[in-house]
């Protein structure tokens, strides 16, 4: 999303698994990507990144914040662990929460989310 507000939604069960496609492993429950994006009072989880090529690394499987603002979330139990080749060049992180250049993320609890084969970048955040 790019404008708007999100408030008190459960996200979940997203799946991609779409293996050469650079926008698809990234934020797969969602994906704010204007300074107006507002995700509020939501649960994203058990979304599931399958399939990553060694090009395309999932970023965000929970949520890929490229501008925008999430707040008081939980954001819990986002896999990225799927199938795929693990090439240390191409970067893979944030299972539960990849920030960009511009987002924010506040009063949010980010636990159990979960990657492998995540080269030099990884974790829940």
């Amino acid at each position: 999303m790019s404008g708007g507000t999100l408030d008190g939604c459960v996200i979940s069960n997203s799946y991609s698994s779409v293996y050469y496609s650079y926008f698809s492993s990234m934020g797969i429950g969602a994906f704010l990507a204007g300074p107006g994006a507002v995700l509020k009072n939501s649960e994203i989880t058990r979304n599931l990144g399958a399939q990553a090529s060694h090009e395309y690394r999932h970023q965000g499987v929970g949520v890929y914040v490229a501008a925008g603002l999430v707040q008081t979330c939980r954001i819990s139990f986002n896999d990225g662990s799927g199938p795929s080749q693990d090439v240390p060049w191409h970067p893979k992180g944030g299972a539960g929460v990849w920030i960009d250049s511009a987002g924010t993320v506040e009063n949010c609890l980010i636990m159990g989310n979960r990657l492998k084969n995540t080269g030099y970048k990884s974790g829940g955040a």
